[in-house]
């Protein structure tokens, strides 16, 4: 079953972590973080929107252009976002308070929310609201939008944010501090040296969180696969007990009768010999044994999958 590989497109999540990963700059990475998020998610409209003590504020925000061939990215830098009239508060205020991703298929029917005065104005189709996490901790949203398609967030998309969300967390925090000791050598010149090794520490630690998050979704991938895989062969190697004690059977009836009737009329002696079926039962029975060393064979395999997980 190709489901699993198909939900979790390792290679390019692996890729858009990469991308974030790679930016230590602020505005950069809030950039990047926009056209990622776009890409993966075919969205139409982005936005980051940090929390500052309990209040949010929007940092960045990106729509694609009329042609649909570039995205048009603003960084804004904690704008209150009662003050933004591009999106819509009562989600961003639900996932804030919830904690938890919230994915609308069609926001102009989702009556939890037709109330809102952006919904009611813009009438946007699909809507996803995933919480930037840390540690447990909410650090803040990412908005995504489409205006075109009903249900444009499958399960798939989703999954891949979730997975991009714990890297945009560690991602953010160290640009943050990287800017705040760009700052300090700015105001303080006498400290550079101290500010380079600083920096180097913190690269390091960025190069072992990173890889910590691609193994984690490596886990998760290869957890679903062998769970995927024991399924069917569980059915199949079970059927093929079965199976094994009924072609038994059947062989053994058929001995019976070759037993009292030795000499079968000539269209049933024609019809052995054109199936050849001495070879065929002794065949039979191997052919059997040989699927029930195969089902074996990747249970074993699922068991090496699930103890790499």
């Amino acid at each position: 079953d190709t489901s699993i590989l198909e939900a979790l497109d390792l290679a390019t999540a692996i890729k858009a972590s990469q991308a974030l990963s790679s930016e230590i700059q602020l505005d950069k990475l809030l950039s990047t973080l926009m056209q990622v998020a776009i890409a993966n998610a075919g969205a139409q409209k982005s936005a980051l929107i940090m929390l500052e003590g309990n209040n949010l504020v929007l940092e960045a925000y990106a729509v694609i252009g009329e042609a649909e061939t570039e995205t048009q990215s603003a960084i804004l830098h904690s704008v209150p976002v009662e003050s933004i009239r591009e999106i819509p508060l009562t989600i961003l205020n639900y996932v804030k308070r919830t904690g938890k991703t919230l994915v609308i298929d069609d926001a102009t029917v989702h009556t939890s929310f037709t109330s809102d005065t952006y919904i009611i104005r813009q009438q946007p189709k699909s809507i996803l609201c995933l919480p930037v996490m840390k540690q447990g901790k909410l650090m803040g949203l990412l908005y995504l939008e489409n205006n075109l398609t009903v249900g444009a967030f499958t399960s798939d998309r989703v999954e891949i944010l979730n997975l991009l969300c714990s890297q945009v967390a560690i991602s953010l925090e160290n640009a943050k501090l990287y800017q705040n000791l760009q700052e300090s050598e700015a105001r303080e010149r006498e400290k550079a040296n101290q500010l380079e090794q600083s920096f180097q520490q913190l690269q390091q630690a960025q190069i072992q969180l990173v890889q910590s998050e691609k193994m984690s979704a490596l886990g998760n991938l290869v957890a679903g696969v062998a769970h995927e895989i024991n399924n069917p062969v569980g059915f199949i190697d079970g059927n093929l007990s079965h199976a094994s004690g009924y072609i038994q059977d059947l062989l053994n009836h058929l001995h019976l009768y070759q037993q009292h009737y030795p000499n079968p009329v000539d269209e049933i002696a024609e019809n052995a010999e054109d199936i050849d079926l001495e070879f065929l039962s002794e065949d039979l029975l191997k052919m059997i044994a040989s699927m029930k060393v195969g089902t074996e064979r990747i249970r074993n395999i699922s068991t090496s999958l699930r103890t790499f997980s």
